[in-house]
C-alpha cells in the first residue's frame, strides 16, 4: 500500500502540464527502458515523439479542466454552462432591458387634422441610437402642445419559421445585431397566426407556449413536444417578432434624443416634428452578469419562488428585471419592528420634511423679495410724493395764473401780446414741473410692476409642493393690492399726460395771440376751440385731476403701509410668513407623534409583519442610483403575487439610504514611477471596491489599504475614511466611524463612492526604509 501511495507522489497526477508530463515519460523511459533506449538527445526521433505526446496529453488534459469546471456552477466560466446549469435548479438567466424614457413631442405648426405618431415610429439619439414609440399617442389639431410618448431603446426584428411537425423543435434567431441582444419579455410568436406565450421553461402542460434562450449564441427558440407544451403543425408557419436593444449602452442622458429616423407623413403631408427627452433614460442593462447568476441561482431555487423568509424576499428581489423599467442592481429584506426601520415610512418622513423644507425656504426668500422689493416701492412712492406735492403746489400756482391771464387776455385786448408772452413763460415752468413729475411717477410704475411680477410668481398649494407656494386667498389679496398699486400709479401717468397735452395746446394759444390775434371775440373762440373742443377740459378741470393725483398718491402710500408690520402689504407678509412657520411646526411634531404610532404597532408582537424591501438600481456610470417608480411597483405586484397571506410586503426605494463615502488617500511612490498612472490605477481600485457592495456591507480600511498596496512602485499608503456626505449634504458626516476610522453602517444602508469626495495624492520617495 505505502509503494502505490509512493509511486502516485512520483508520478504527479496533479501536475498535468506539458513540462510535467515531458519529465515524468523521460523518468520513466530511463527507469525501465534504460537498457534499450539512452539517445535523449533533443534531434533523436524518440525525443521527438515523446514530445508530440506530451503536447497531446496537455492539450487533453486542458480540455478535461475546462469540462469539469463547467459541469459546477461555481467554476463555470462560458454564458452556455451558467446557463445551463441554473436552468437545473429551474433559474433561468435574464436577457438585457431596454432604456426607456418619456419623449416631448410636438408639431412645428399647428395642423387641421390629428397627427397620430405610431407604436414603433423611430427617434434618434446620439450616434443614431434608434428609440421606439412604445405606444401610439395622437396630437390634436389646430395645437403645438407638445405630448408625452413612451419609448424604449431598440429595433422591433422579425424572423419566420416553417415547423416540421417533429417535437422540441430549436430555431436559432440569427437577425440579432452583433451589439445588441433579445429583451427579456418582448419575444412574440404566431403559429398560422394564433399567438403561443412565453414561458421562462417549457412547463407539463399541453398548451401553446414556447421558451427563449436568450444566453445562447444566437439566441434561440424552443418549442413544446405535445406533453410538455404544444408542436406548432406542421408546415405551419412560425412568425417571431422581438426587440433587439443595446442594453447599457442605450442610456442617453436629457436633451440628447431631438430627431426622428424617417420624416411622419399623415394624410399625404410631411410632419415636422419637435422631439426632446427633458429627463434622462432609465433601464437599461446587458444580459445578466455570470456571477449575479452564480449567486441567485440556489438562492431562488432555495425559496421555490414562495416568498416566507427575509432570505426569499432577498433572492427574488435581487434577480427581478422588468423589460421596460430595468433590473434590480441590490435588495435588502428588513423584517419591520419599528418606526426606524420601516424604510418606506422613513422615505415617506424623508419626503416630506424635504418637501416642506424646501417649501418654507423658498416662501421665506420670495417674501423677503417681496418685502424688499414692497420697501423699496414705498420709499421710491414717497420720495417721488414728496417731490410731486412740491411739483404739483408749483402746478396749480401756474395754472391758477394761467387762468387768471386768460381771464384778463378775455376782458382786454389792449395788454394782449404782454400777456401772451407771460402765459407762455408760465406755461414753460408749468410743462417742466409735468415732465419732473412724469419721471417721479415713471420709477414708482417700474417698481409696482416688478412687485406685481414677483407676487404672481408664487404657486398656491398644492399646485408645487416642493417649490414656494401660497395660500390662494393669500396670494389673491397680494396680487390685488399690488394691482391697485399700479392702477393707480397708471391713472396719475394718464392724469399727467392730460396736463402735459392741455399745456401744450394753452402755449400754442398764447403763441397765436401773441402773433396779432387783437379781437377779444376772435381770442374767445380760439380759447374755446382749442381748450374745450380739441382737449375736452378747462384750466379749472386741470386743477381737480391734480388734486385727484394728491389723493390717489396717498392712496398707494397707505395700501403699501410701511415697514412695521401693522397694515397694509406689510402686515400681509407678516401673516403669511407666520403660517408658514406655524405650518413646519405642526408637520414636524405630527411627523414625531406618527413614528411613536407606528412604533406602537410594529413593536406588538404577532400583530404586525411587515416586510420592507429596499431596492437600487444603477445609473449610466453603473454606480447605485433611485430605482423607477415602474420597477418599484412592477416588483412589488410581484412579491404580492409570492407572499404569505399574513405578511405585508412594502418596495422601496434604498436611494435615501446610500452612504457616499468621503475617501482621502496618500501614495508614496518610487522615484521613475508615473504619478499620473499611479493616481489613475487607485481610483480604479476604490471604484472597484465601492461597487456593486451589498446592504449592511461596512467600510474597513484595510479593504482600501490591501489593494493599494499592491499598485507597482508604492512603498507607502495612507488610507484615511472622512465619513459620508449624504444627499449633497454641504458637510461631511463622521457619525458612522468607529474609533479605528472605518465607515460602519446598518442593514437597511448600502455605501457608494462620492465621486467629489475622493482625493488621491502622490509623491515620489526617494529615501529608504532602513
Amino acid at each position: 500500500m505505502a509503494t502505490d501511495l509512493v509511486s502516485l507522489n512520483r508520478v504527479k497526477y496533479g501536475g498535468l502540464d506539458f513540462d510535467t508530463i515531458e519529465d515524468d515519460l523521460r523518468a520513466q523511459l530511463q527507469i525501465k527502458f534504460a537498457a534499450s533506449f539512452n539517445d535523449f538527445s533533443v534531434s533523436s526521433l524518440g525525443i521527438v515523439l515523446l514530445d508530440i505526446v506530451s503536447f497531446g496529453l496537455d492539450t487533453l488534459s486542458f480540455y478535461l479542466d475546462r469540462r469539469a469546471t463547467d459541469t459546477y456552477l461555481v467554476t463555470a466560466r462560458t454564458r452556455r454552462s451558467v446557463a445551463l446549469l441554473t436552468r437545473q435548479l429551474g433559474y433561468k438567466m435574464g436577457g438585457a432591458v431596454a432604456a426607456s424614457v418619456d419623449l416631448q413631442v410636438s408639431t412645428a405648426t399647428q395642423y387641421a387634422f390629428p397627427v397620430p405618431i405610431p407604436k414603433g415610429f423611430q427617434f434618434l439619439g446620439p450616434n443614431n441610437i434608434i428609440f421606439e414609440a412604445a405606444q401610439q399617442v395622437t396630437i390634436p389639431a389646430f395645437t403645438t402642445a407638445p405630448q408625452k410618448v413612451p419609448a424604449f431603446q431598440g429595433i422591433t426584428t422579425s424572423e419566420n419559421f416553417v415547423s416540421d411537425g417533429t417535437a422540441n423543435q430549436l430555431f436559432k434567431l440569427t437577425r440579432v445585431p452583433t451589439d445588441s441582444s433579445i429583451v427579456q419579455g418582448t419575444v412574440q410568436v404566431l403559429v398560422n397566426g394564433s399567438p403561443f406565450a412565453e414561458s421562462d421553461f417549457v412547463t407539463f402542460d399541453a398548451t401553446d407556449q414556447f421558451e427563449i434562450n436568450y444566453n445562447d449564441e444566437p439566441p434561440t427558440l424552443r418549442f413544446g413536444d405535445g406533453v410538455a407544451g404544444n408542436i406548432p403543425i406542421k408546415n405551419g408557419s412560425i412568425a417571431v417578432t422581438y426587440v433587439a436593444s443595446l442594453g447599457a449602452a442605450g442610456q442617453v442622458l436629457s436633451h440628447n434624443i431631438k430627431k426622428v429616423q424617417t420624416q411622419l407623413v399623415v394624410l399625404f403631408t410631411p410632419i415636422n416634428l419637435v422631439v426632446d427627452n427633458p429627463d434622462n433614460t432609465v433601464g437599461g442593462s446587458d444580459l445578466e452578469d455570470l456571477d449575479h447568476a452564480k449567486t441567485y441561482a440556489p438562492r431562488v431555487f432555495k425559496s421555490r419562488r414562495v416568498a416566507v423568509t427575509r432570505q426569499d424576499y432577498e433572492a427574488l428581489a435581487g434577480s427581478f428585471a422588468d423589460p421596460l423599467f430595468g433590473r434590480v442592481a441590490v435588495a435588502q429584506a428588513i423584517s419591520a419592528r419599528s418606526a426606524a426601520s420601516d424604510l418606506e415610512l422613513q422615505n415617506l418622513i424623508i419626503d416630506i420634511s424635504a418637501a416642506l423644507t424646501t417649501a418654507v425656504s423658498t416662501i421665506q426668500n420670495a417674501l423677503n423679495n417681496v418685502t424688499t422689493g414692497a420697501f423699496v416701492l414705498t420709499t421710491t412712492i414717497q420720495t417721488s410724493n414728496t417731490q410731486l406735492q412740491a411739483d404739483l403746489t408749483n402746478l396749480l400756482t401756474k395754472l391758477n395764473t394761467i387762468n387768471t391771464n386768460l381771464a384778463s387776455l378775455l376782458s382786454t385786448s389792449r395788454t394782449i401780446k404782454s400777456n401772451s408772452t407771460e402765459l407762455q413763460n408760465d406755461q414753460a415752468d408749468a410743462a417742466a414741473y409735468v415732465a419732473t413729475s412724469k419721471v417721479s411717477v415713471a420709477t414708482a410704475s417700474t417698481s409696482a410692476l416688478s412687485a406685481i411680477t414677483t407676487v404672481n410668481a408664487f404657486a398656491t398649494a398644492p399646485a408645487n409642493p416642493a417649490g414656494s407656494q401660497l395660500t390662494a386667498p393669500d396670494k389673491t389679496a397680494l396680487s390685488n393690492t399690488m394691482t391697485n398699486v399700479s392702477n393707480n400709479v397708471n391713472a396719475i401717468t394718464s392724469n399727467l399726460n392730460q396736463i402735459d397735452a392741455l399745456l401744450t395746446l394753452i402755449n400754442a394759444l398764447a403763441g397765436q395771440i401773441g402773433a396779432g390775434a387783437t379781437s377779444q371775440t376772435t381770442v374767445t373762440q380760439a380759447i374755446q376751440s382749442i381748450v374745450v373742443n380739441d382737449i375736452g377740459i378747462s384750466v379749472l378741470t386741470a386743477n381737480t385731476i391734480v388734486k385727484d393725483m394728491q389723493t390717489q398718491i396717498t392712496s398707494i402710500v397707505t395700501a403699501l403701509g410701511t415697514q412695521s408690520p401693522v397694515a397694509g402689504l406689510f402686515g400681509d407678509l407678516v401673516t403669511i410668513q407666520n403660517s408658514s412657520d406655524l405650518a413646519f411646526d405642526t408637520v414636524t411634531a405630527d411627523t414625531a407623534a406618527i413614528e411613536v404610532h407606528v412604533d406602537k404597532i410594529l413593536s406588538a408582537d404577532c400583530k404586525a409583519n411587515l416586510v420592507v424591501v429596499p431596492i437600487l438600481a444603477r445609473d449610466a456610470s453603473g454606480f447605485y442610483a433611485a430605482p423607477s417608480i415602474g420597477l418599484v411597483q412592477s416588483l412589488q405586484s410581484l412579491l404580492d403575487g409570492v407572499k404569505e397571506v399574513t405578511q405585508t410586503v412594502a418596495v422601496t426605494s434604498g436611494v435615501q439610504f446610500l452612504v457616499p463615502a468621503a475617501i482621502e488617500i496618500r501614495l508614496a511612490i518610487r522615484v521613475g514611477i508615473s504619478e499620473q498612472i499611479t493616481t489613475a490605477s487607485a481610483i480604479t481600485i476604490v471604484d472597484g471596491v465601492l461597487r456593486d457592495r451589498s446592504f449592511g456591507q461596512s467600510l474597513y480600511v484595510s479593504d482600501l489599504f490591501d489593494p493599494l498596496s499592491t499598485l507597482p512602485g508604492v512603498v507607502f499608503v495612507n488610507v484615511t475614511i472622512l465619513g459620508y456626505r449624504p444627499n449633497l449634504s454641504p458637510v461631511i458626516l463622521v457619525d458612522k466611524l468607529d474609533a479605528n476610522g472605518n465607515l460602519i453602517i446598518a442593514n437597511s444602508e448600502v455605501i457608494t463612492l462620492s465621486q467629489s469626495d475622493l482625493d488621491v495624492n502622490t509623491e515620489l520617495f526617494a529615501g529608504s526604509f532602513a
